[in-house]
């Protein structure tokens, strides 16, 4: 009895508070094609990623746990010399999403406006990286991977947490592993093994599995593209690149803020 009212007064606690839980309504008001927006959002994290581990000397900025790998590889004798910055950028991360939570728990804003802090945070990893890291600076050494790293982790950091906070009707669009896996499993049970025509309401499953095939799809497609625009760009255009998937979200918070306004206006 006492390990059951323990139980529940944990889970309570644990709740999502009605606030978050009305934008996350809000959410699935303002975009309507759950498979567009996870595609963009997709894209612009695999293009962050793959240009910041192309210049970064192999930091990763949005799956920032490869770094945990990669540090262990370099400690373990694989060259030890930039350890101390892919251990460094965690607590970054850390605070990025700290403060994210605080903002999106306690400020009550806007879904535009948080796709906006997402923006600037991609403006000052741009202006920062070509400040540091200029296109004809062939080195980077590690101060300048430090910094202009912790710029686009933070950036990143902030992704992470909307996904948790605010963007949880979504499928992950920073680490793709769970999608692809996901993925697969629903296609092999949509095309091979039709459970589905034996539960007691095949039709509703049948649509549950195509509408979740198209969204972790769109998840795994959007990164795998970004991640050769990424990698495209940022070779031929340096730093610079950072402002196209800037472009991208800011092109997504106008949109947002657009359905917003008739959302407000009743019409």
């Amino acid at each position: 009895m006492i390990a059951e009212r323990n139980t529940l007064r944990v889970s309570r606690s644990l709740a999502i508070p009605d606030s978050v839980q009305a934008r996350q309504k809000a959410f699935m008001k303002v975009w309507q094609d759950i498979r567009i927006v996870t595609g963009v959002l997709s894209w612009v994290a695999g293009y962050v990623d793959t240009a910041g581990f192309l210049r970064l000397n192999s930091l990763f900025v949005a799956h920032v746990t490869g770094n945990l790998v990669v540090a262990g590889a370099e400690l373990a004798g694989a060259g030890e010399e930039s350890v101390w910055v892919r251990l460094g950028v965690i607590p970054v991360f850390i605070a990025a999403v700290v403060l994210t939570t605080v903002i999106t728990r306690t400020r009550n804003p806007r879904l535009s406006h948080l796709l906006w802090f997402e923006v600037v945070a991609l403006l000052f990893f741009s202006a920062i990286g070509i400040a540091m890291i200029p296109q004809t600076k062939l080195e980077v050494d590690v101060r300048s991977m430090f910094i202009v790293g912790s710029a686009g982790v933070f950036a990143m950091g902030i992704r992470n947490a909307l996904m948790r906070e605010v963007f949880s009707n979504l499928p992950s669009t920073t680490v793709m592993t769970g999608n692809l896996t996901q993925f697969v499993i629903d296609v092999s049970r949509f095309v091979l093994i039709r459970d589905y025509q034996r539960m007691e309401t095949p039709l509703a499953q049948r649509q549950e599995l195509q509408q979740r095939i198209g969204r972790m799809g769109s998840a795994v497609i959007g990164f795998v593209i970004g991640a050769a625009c990424g990698a495209f760009f940022m070779r031929e255009w340096g730093f610079w690149a950072i402002l196209v998937p800037a472009i991208a979200i800011a092109l997504l918070a106008m949109d947002t803020q657009r359905q917003e306004s008739k959302m407000g206006s009743g019409e």
